[in-house]
């Protein structure tokens, strides 16, 4: 019996071997749930993903519970360009795919998927970010005003505080940023966040923003000081609607002593302006409600682009 197993394990270990044999197969998702987890290597994942060859090795485990949406079966594959402009939008599910829109299409621009490495035609849901529905992405893209593509980036993740963006998703964007800015130039991050901080978060609001920052631009070719940062008031939701006003003073108040430190920081007032008539479930926003915001944001954006 005991030869058996001993067999059965020479067996399954050269079989193993077999797979991870090639760097193709060893850096596949199985070779490095294989490697990494199943016999505890721990470093196979990362080494496959600095050499290229696994784009988002998800090692983190609030990662692995992510579901970015990576459809592409309706995209149209591009090629990135170099030397572009790279807006980044990030926050929750009111920056991620759970709107409605009117505009669900920018050809004129691109999506960048970091599952790939490739950029796609900018449409909805866009790629990148949680959810199924539309993003805000497109109907910026249709209204800004530039005589070359521009990237977006886009890496909300539906339902997180800021702590979760400290302390999980900051290292994947951290990763995506350094593929793509190789070749193309940050230039604007918009931070649409805030509906699911406590009151208790909201006090920590101006520091986990210190760390998140630090975290996000850690090794990257470019400084926070040097790229515009836009902030929308996002507080409100009717899943957490308990201490509304409390919070929304906080958080408003966290959130000025962010902008009072850096001048590259851009407060806005929007999306806490919006009521429900701009919201198709009294919290994620409707075709006018995208409309509205995409307008707002995309001005800004053309008198960034514009100096």
């Amino acid at each position: 019996m005991k030869k058996k197993l001993l067999l059965l394990s020479l067996i399954l270990i050269a079989a193993i071997w077999s797979f991870t044999a090639t760097s193709k197969t060893r850096c596949s998702k199985l070779g490095i749930y294989l490697l990494d987890d199943i016999f505890g290597l721990d470093g196979v994942g990362k080494m496959c993903y600095e050499s290229g060859l696994q784009l988002r090795p998800n090692k983190h485990p609030e990662q692995r519970k992510v579901n970015y949406n990576f459809d592409i079966r309706f995209k149209v594959k591009k090629d990135c360009p170099a030397e572009s402009p790279v807006i980044l939008i990030i926050g929750q599910s009111n920056a991620a795919n759970s709107g409605l829109a009117y505009i669900y299409e920018n050809k004129n621009n691109l999506n960048y998927n970091s599952e790939d490495n490739f950029c796609y035609e900018l449409s909805e849901p866009v790629l990148g970010a949680t959810g199924n529905i539309d993003s805000i992405t497109s109907s910026i893209g249709k209204k800004i005003v530039s005589n070359r593509p521009i990237i977006f980036l886009n890496k909300s993740v539906g339902g997180s505080s800021i702590e979760k963006w400290v302390k999980s998703y900051s290292l994947d964007l951290n990763r995506t940023l350094n593929k793509i800015l190789e070749k193309n130039n940050l230039k604007i991050i918009i931070w649409m966040q805030g509906e699911s901080e406590s009151i208790e978060s909201s006090k920590n609001y101006f520091d986990n923003f210190e760390t998140l920052k630090s975290k996000i631009f850690s090794n990257l070719n470019v400084k926070f000081e040097d790229v515009n940062f836009i902030i929308t008031k996002s507080t409100y939701c009717y899943s957490n609607l308990g201490n509304y006003f409390a919070r929304k003073k906080e958080l408003d108040f966290q959130r000025e002593l962010v902008r009072k430190k850096y001048k590259n920081v851009k407060l806005l007032e929007i999306t806490d302006n919006l009521d429900d008539s701009y919201r198709h479930d009294k919290c994620h926003f409707n075709r006018k409600g995208i409309d509205k915001i995409s307008t707002e944001l995309a001005s800004q954006i053309n008198l960034i682009l514009k100096d």
